[in-house]
C-alpha cells in the first residue's frame, strides 16, 4: 500500500512538471528586418533640435505657426511633416481603420508610434496617402517641446521605410 501511494504522489508531480514544460512559451529569435532606407540614396538631415535620415528625392520646407514649428519633407510617395510645441498633436485613435498603436524608445527618448489607415481621405491634402505612421516624443531636456513626426503615403507597402525614417531621429549630439 505504501508503494502504491508512493507512485502515485510521483507519477502525478511527473505529469505536472510534464504539462508545465508543454505551457512554457518558446522564445524565437526575432528576424532582422532588412532596411528599406539603407538600400537608398540618403543624408542625414539637421531641423533644429533633431537630425533625420531622408532619402535624397525628398524636398525640404520650413513652417512656423503661432505657437509651433516644423518641416515637411515630399517626394511623389510620401508626405513626411514634424510639428514641435505645446500644442503638437497625440497620437490616439480617431476611428481610423487598421489601428496599431505602440511605444519603443527611440535614441534615448520614448516615443509613441501608431500605424494606421485614414478613415475619410478627404480630410487630407492629398486624399490618396491614407497609410499614415505616426510618431510622438514627450517633452524632454533634448526633444524640447513635445514633437510629432507623422508620414502619409498611398501605398501600405511604404510603411517600412516611413517606420524606419522616424526611427533614425537622432537628438542633438547623438547624430
Amino acid at each position: 500500500m505504501v508503494h502504491l501511494i508512493a507512485l502515485t504522489v510521483c507519477v502525478s508531480a511527473c505529469v505536472r512538471s510534464s504539462v508545465v514544460e508543454q505551457n512554457t512559451p518558446v522564445q524565437q529569435t526575432p528576424v532582422p528586418t532588412p532596411s528599406v532606407l539603407a538600400s537608398l540614396k540618403a543624408d542625414r538631415f539637421k531641423a533644429d533640435s533633431f537630425s533625420i535620415i531622408l532619402p535624397n528625392s525628398f524636398s525640404r520646407k520650413p513652417w512656423h505657426g503661432d505657437d509651433s514649428g516644423g518641416w515637411e519633407f515630399t517626394n511623389k510617395k510620401m508626405e513626411i511633416s514634424t510639428e514641435s510645441g505645446i500644442y503638437a498633436p497625440d497620437v490616439k485613435n480617431y476611428g481610423d481603420t487598421n489601428y496599431r498603436e505602440f511605444q519603443k524608445t527611440i535614441d534615448g527618448e520614448l516615443v509613441k508610434i501608431a500605424t494606421y489607415e485614414v478613415r475619410d481621405p478627404k480630410l487630407l491634402v492629398d486624399p490618396s496617402k491614407k497609410y499614415c505612421v505616426i510618431g510622438r516624443f514627450e517633452a524632454s531636456p533634448r526633444v524640447g517641446s513635445p514633437l510629432v513626426i507623422s508620414a502619409c503615403f498611398p501605398d501600405p507597402k511604404e510603411e517600412q521605410l516611413a517606420t524606419q525614417i522616424i526611427e533614425s531621429i537622432r537628438f542633438d549630439g547623438n547624430e
